[in-house]
């Protein structure tokens, strides 16, 4: 059965009508604004150079300014058209080098380019007669660089910005000088949770330096670094995270307009894995108890006089106070530590006497770990003949010289292996992973 239109098709019908006759009205309309505009333009009697001689005089002065008015012709001779070089062309040519690199998206690629375009001996240049025109020429030929791309070339963010090792890093380069506090807000809106655990640093191209971004930083910057550690105590970065991360610094260039190459994520979760499983087979927290030898209690004050005695400090050079006592090494950096039983403080201490006390060592933030277990076991012998004091583990088992001498070997087995990574112990590739 058959229906009429209804109005709802009839006014779609005459609404596509009229937006096609809109349309068509709308490019009419263009096209005779630009034919009057081509009539405006091209209208005059401008002579075509090439078909119509120049009047006498004008043709005079040029020959007279040409540089080929007073050479010897020979009847018949071709002369080539040669273009002498004014004095002071080579910084001219540097200078439109350095202009062509700013004006490129990537200056690196292009310097070379500029260079060789403005400089390169042709027909057009003449021959050098001595050593000193082919020197001249030879140094038109290097590429001339801006000061920023260059020392990008020569540089990398410093170990503590974006660590290759550690780091998932990645390069973002941009043709023009990106403001960093609005690429700062950027990047907190795009990464979200990982705002705080990733990195940017910035190439500042008037110091030549790298330096870290922050909220008030008010510079700008072409060269900007990202860089997301993969691992931790807490185990590797989790892949979610990760693709958050690569996901975000892409759309950060894409906004930008910058150069970037992100790695593929399966790949750094790999290796971010991977770092993990070899950091945990060398991860090692040491505990030494020291017990009175017939179960008697120890006086805190005795014990905390005794730690004054071995050199033992409430705080390393960071000053910060935790309530242990510290052996600090020649840096003022923390070694090892004393505490009561259970890691409790002594100056949280409720009773003035205790069950006994722990020497503790974390092997990876050390940076000499047979030294500090050496000046350990030294601050235990010490505890033991004024207090009388033995060693044992965690199940009160007492540990004999043989088993002390294994865990020693054993600590310098581990921090070799480590430096073997290129993760030396105590160093600050090691304090980052071991947090």
């Amino acid at each position: 059965m058959m229906h009429g239109i209804s109005e709802l098709q009839l006014s779609l019908i005459v609404i596509g009508a009229l937006s096609v006759g809109g349309v068509w009205g709308y490019n009419l309309w263009q096209e005779r604004k630009h034919r009057k505009l081509e009539q405006k333009v091209f209208r005059g009697g401008q002579h075509d150079v090439l078909m119509h001689e120049p009047p006498q005089a004008e043709a005079a002065e040029q020959a007279a300014a040409s540089p080929f008015a007073h050479a010897p012709k020979a009847m018949g001779e071709r002369i080539e058209p040669r273009f002498i070089a004014p004095a002071g062309e080579e910084e001219e040519i540097d200078a439109a080098a350095a202009l062509a690199v700013a004006d490129t998206p990537d200056g690196r690629a292009d310097a070379a380019d500029a260079a060789n375009e403005l400089a390169e001996p042709s027909a057009l240049s003449p021959a050098p007669e001595d050593e000193a025109g082919a020197a001249v020429l030879e140094d038109a030929h290097d590429p001339v660089l801006p000061p920023s791309a260059a020392a990008v070339e020569d540089s990398d963010p410093p170990e503590e910005l974006a660590d290759p090792v550690t780091d998932c890093v990645v390069h973002l380069d941009a043709a023009e000088l990106i403001a960093a506090p609005l690429f700062w807000a950027a990047q907190r809106q795009i990464l979200s949770r990982l705002v705080n655990r990733v990195v940017w640093s910035g190439f500042e191209e008037n110091s030549g330096c790298w330096q870290r971004l922050h909220a008030n930083d008010a510079s700008s910057y072409r060269h900007l670094v990202a860089a997301l550690q993969l691992a931790d105590r807490n185990g590797p970065v989790a892949a979610d995270d990760l693709a958050l991360y690569c996901d975000g610094v892409r759309q950060l260039a894409a906004h930008y307009q910058a150069q970037v190459l992100v790695p593929v994520v399966a790949d750094v979760l790999s290796r971010a894995r991977a770092l993990d499983e070899f950091c945990a087979s060398v991860d090692w927290r040491l505990s030494l108890n020291l017990m009175h030898a017939e179960g008697q209690v120890l006086a805190v004050d005795s014990l905390r006089q005794l730690g004054d005695i071995a050199g033992l400090r409430p705080c390393d050079k960071t000053q910060k106070m935790d309530g242990l006592l510290h052996g600090l090494d020649a840096q003022g950096m923390s070694t090892f530590t004393l505490s009561l039983f259970d890691g409790m403080r002594f100056d949280a201490a409720a009773s003035p006497t205790t069950a006994g006390v722990t020497l503790t060592i974390d092997v990876p933030r050390v940076a000499d770990g047979v030294a500090a277990f050496d000046r350990m076991t030294q601050v235990a012998e010490l505890i033991g003949n004024r207090l009388g004091t033995v060693i044992v583990d965690d199940q009160r088992r007492i540990l004999s010289g043989e088993t002390l001498a294994m865990i020693r070997a054993k600590i310098g087995e581990f921090q070799q292996k480590m430096a073997a990574q290129r993760i030396p112990a105590g160093s600050r590739r090691a304090l980052r992973l071991y947090a």
